[in-house]
């Protein structure tokens, strides 16, 4: 099947970076790709207030269609869901819609919903074969008898490194995790239950409200940040380089090597990085 590759922000049809394309990261839209029937556009209101976060959510369920029909039933909506596969549908404008999946932050947050059982008594054969994590301080279960964790798929894990950066960039969302702190003494933001919102960022839906959901994706984005190193290119993309691959050039036989600029370290590997992808897309 043929993608667009495109995503609906401030009511433009926008394709998806270089980076996420030559990742191989695909991407459908309501708008581009109706034909396709996976991407109806959802209930939703304009938005009238600036956008501060990115809201992560789980779907406890085992399909990105099962998924779209149980929002349209209850008339909630999200922007971006994350497929088993790692595709990413658009449902929503990302700048000028609102829908409901947040609570409180519903009309100054873009909602992702990362196609997830979540608890191994919810996985059915659809979801294919998994991997689990022993339990957290975040997790939960329907049955409170094994408690471990359904990890999504590494293709949609691999779409959330690439995507999330690149969004709070484009969407001057701060690329930063206001919920970070909380931990097993202090497992949800403070007054959460009088609605009080949690800072700008990249948030986890449990970290606000009665939900569960959100926390290891959320997570593994804390650890990336950590492990990365950040720039703009000179075409405005955003660039995160794995802490371990500039440490390689900068004991490999590279100019560059013994330089103490970071900044100088990055662009020299960026450039050559992105003119190893340009050789390889003339192929």
């Amino acid at each position: 099947m043929n993608h667009s590759n495109r995503l609906i922000i401030n009511d433009r049809s926008t394709e998806l970076p270089r980076e996420l394309l030559s990742a191989g990261i695909t991407s459908s839209n309501y708008r581009d790709d109706w034909h396709h029937r996976i991407c109806p556009h959802f209930r939703a209101k304009p938005r009238k207030k600036h956008l501060d976060h990115l809201v992560l959510h789980e779907t406890a369920g085992n399909s990105a269609t099962g998924c779209i029909r149980t929002l349209q039933r209850k008339r909630y909506g999200v922007h971006l869901i994350i497929w088993g596969n790692g595709h990413i549908s658009n449902h929503l404008d990302l700048m000028d819609e609102t829908g409901v999946h947040a609570n409180q932050c519903n009309k100054t947050s873009v909602g992702i919903e990362i196609v997830n059982p979540y608890a191994p008594s919810l996985v059915k054969p659809i979801w294919g074969i998994g991997d689990f994590l022993s339990a957290q301080w975040w997790t939960w279960c329907p049955d409170k008898k094994d408690r471990r964790y359904v990890l999504p798929h590494e293709a949609q894990l691999k779409t959330l490194r690439y995507l999330i950066p690149w969004l709070c960039d484009y969407l001057d969302i701060p690329y930063k995790f206001p919920t970070r702190h909380l931990n097993n003494k202090q497992r949800k933001i403070k007054r959460w239950w009088l609605r009080r919102k949690p800072g700008r960022g990249v948030v986890a839906h449990r970290d606000f409200g009665r939900h569960a959901d959100g926390r290891y994706p959320l997570e593994q984005q804390m650890e990336q940040k950590e492990t990365h190193i950040w720039l703009k290119a000179d075409d405005g993309t955003t660039y995160g380089l794995p802490a371990y691959l500039v440490q390689e050039w900068i004991n490999g036989d590279k100019k560059i090597s013994g330089h103490e600029d970071w900044e100088i370290i990055v662009r020299a590997i960026l450039a050559d990085w992105v003119e190893e992808i340009s050789r390889e897309s003339c192929h």
